[in-house]
């Protein structure tokens, strides 16, 4: 079964989110995985959009393999990209 392990904020926003398989991985080293992120610096602990407290949620998704997964995430990846995009635009008009 594939999971999605998610760091959102009350408003609903997703800032990062990790997809795995129960063969491959555990919950515990999903949450790692996206932590580092925040470690290293590459993503800030807060909504990038309404600056709210990120909360991991966990939740089982439809597929049951990675490879029935990779188009649905490869499609929110790409939603993701451009998003991230019209993000930091309205950042910088702002400043």
């Amino acid at each position: 079964m594939i999971y999605l392990t998610q760091w959102k904020c009350p408003s609903n926003h997703t800032a990062l989110a990790v997809a795995w398989d129960e063969d491959n991985m555990i919950h515990d080293d999903a949450v790692k995985q996206g932590e580092d992120v925040f470690t290293r610096g590459l993503l800030r602990r807060i909504c990038g959009i309404c600056d709210g407290e990120l909360h991991v949620l966990h939740q089982k998704t439809a597929f049951k393999t990675t490879e029935e997964a990779q188009p649905a995430l490869k499609t929110l990846e790409a939603q993701n990209v451009l998003s991230r995009a019209m993000i930091e635009r309205a950042r910088e008009a702002r400043n």
